[in-house]
């Protein structure tokens, strides 16, 4: 749907975009949901 809503970008830029906001969710979503499932955080050595 990203590229249909800017079809000046090639699928490439649109991919990456995708990729970058996925890895900021995650990262925002990481620390919180191991506390809210009792896991360690540190187990992928924050």
């Amino acid at each position: 749907q990203l590229n249909e809503l800017h079809p000046d970008w090639c699928l490439r830029t649109c991919k990456n975009r995708i990729d970058q906001w996925l890895c900021t969710a995650e990262n925002a979503l990481y620390v919180p949901l191991c506390e809210a499932y009792g896991l360690d955080v540190t187990r992928f050595g924050n």
